[in-house]
């Protein structure tokens, strides 16, 4: 994982932005799977889609748990985007990986899109 200490604000802005376009997309699969949408709906990649986001997550905030990567002082963005990720993981991405498609595993994905944006979603940065 690349060291987020050298990423300027914009790059911030992107990384999460990336992100949360990633959640909205699985977000929807998963949704018309639930809804009887199945043959639209690829279960293979809703699956794999979920542990990559989930996986990444975690890495990013084991990479914040470090105190020597600590960010919050360089930025606004920087502070936001940090506590966007400790929240995320902590609250986010509540199912198993490997469960069922259900109602279940969309809210995981929804708290977990709320966590990551709640903090940015303040910001200029992230409304430009």
């Amino acid at each position: 994982m690349e060291d987020l200490k050298q990423l300027n604000a914009c790059q911030i802005i992107e990384r999460a932005k990336t992100y949360e376009s990633r959640m909205k997309s699985l977000e929807k699969s998963i949704s018309e799977f639930i809804s009887g949408g199945s043959e639209l709906a690829d279960t293979e990649w809703i699956k794999q889609e979920y542990a990559e986001l989930k996986k990444i997550i975690k890495k990013e905030h084991d990479y914040f748990s470090k105190q020597k990567n600590d960010i919050s002082d360089i930025s606004q963005v920087h502070s936001a985007y940090q506590n966007g990720i400790l929240e995320c993981s902590a609250w986010g991405f509540s199912s198993r990986i490997g469960s069922g498609i259900n109602q279940d595993l969309f809210n995981s994905i929804e708290e977990a899109e709320y966590k990551l944006t709640k903090f940015l979603a303040d910001l200029d940065e992230w409304n430009n």
